[in-house]
């Protein structure tokens, strides 16, 4: 399966949707067509959602259903969708893993087993069970979340044993282990980095993806990194890819997750994405003061700066 979908599987910045949401947890489901167009005119390659920015794991199921449903309804076929089915409970991963299968996902997307850590031969169990259902899955490598790591080495045993695996997502942030993915792997698998601070070298080192979250908010700065990168002007890329950490640094510095954060930047931009969902918070006046004297004056650089693009 893997060389046919690679094939198929766009190259560029993939985002890692926000899920819109009313106060009261309900998805938003009338911003869903306009969060869509934004993305895709900005020359966004695809979707990964219900993720860490989607806020999945946070949601009931049939709130990922529902979310999944709707937005596979308005994106175009060209443009794939894959959906993080991760839970704590393999039953629950199965049904919703099966739901993104019967409802046309392109891909889903797992993180290893949360809370009960495995050994190598539960993590291929685990992998093995997912791959029963009849689509595209993607290994979902994230150290921080699921507090520990799954090393080259493992990567390697799970892909020679698991049917179904197309690809991972790697969100260790670690540059060196993005450059050995895909010098190891390429050939065979579509390998996507994450982690917002290091888009330009995902690149440079011949990733097939970065799958960012303030491409929500910022989609022109994400695929213009890629661009530059791919047209050989580094010295734009490097400067590109300074304004998006330093817009990271200053979502950071108010110590909430990015997901909530981003929507509030999301709104500066004119789309209303609502609420976080619990734990998350929205920010109070005095924080959105501040979010908005922070970042309009890098607002103002990077426009300035991708007129020159």
């Amino acid at each position: 399966m893997s060389k046919q979908y690679l094939k198929n599987f766009n190259k560029g910045v993939i985002t890692a949707l926000v899920t819109p949401l009313t106060k009261d947890l309900n998805i938003k489901c009338e911003v869903i067509k306009d969060l869509i167009e934004f993305q895709i005119k900005n020359d966004i390659k695809g979707f990964f959602i219900l993720g860490t920015y989607g806020e999945g794991i946070a949601l009931h199921p049939n709130k990922r259903k529902l979310f999944t449903e709707k937005f596979i309804e308005y994106v175009p076929s060209n443009i794939p969708i894959i959906v993080n089915v991760t839970t704590p409970s393999i039953e629950l991963t199965l049904e919703l893993a099966r739901h993104a299968a019967d409802v046309g996902a392109n891909a889903i997307s797992s993180l290893p087993p949360l809370y009960y850590k495995p050994d190598l031969k539960g993590l291929i169990m685990y992998f093995s069970q997912l791959s029963k259902i009849d689509i595209p899955i993607f290994i979902y490598n994230n150290p921080p979340k699921q507090e520990y790591d799954i090393s080259l080495t493992v990567f390697e045993r799970i892909f020679s044993e698991v049917n179904n695996i197309v690809g991972v997502k790697d969100s260790s942030g670690v540059p060196e282990r993005i450059q050995l993915l895909v010098k190891k792997f390429k050939d065979k698998y579509f390998i996507a980095a994450a982690k917002d601070s290091i888009v330009l070298q995902a690149f440079l080192f011949g990733a097939d993806a970065h799958i960012c979250g303030l491409s929500n908010a910022f989609p022109e700065l994400a695929t213009a990194i890629y661009k530059a990168v791919i047209n050989g002007r580094i010295d734009l890329a490097v400067k590109l890819q300074s304004l998006l950490t330093t817009i990271r640094e200053i979502l950071k510095s108010f110590g909430l997750e990015s997901s909530a954060l981003v929507k509030e930047v999301m709104k500066l931009r004119g789309i209303d994405v609502g609420y976080p969902a619990p734990p998350n918070r929205p920010l109070d006046e005095d924080e959105l003061i501040k979010l908005r004297n922070k970042l309009t004056p890098i607002l103002n650089e990077v426009e300035n700066l991708l007129k020159k693009t």
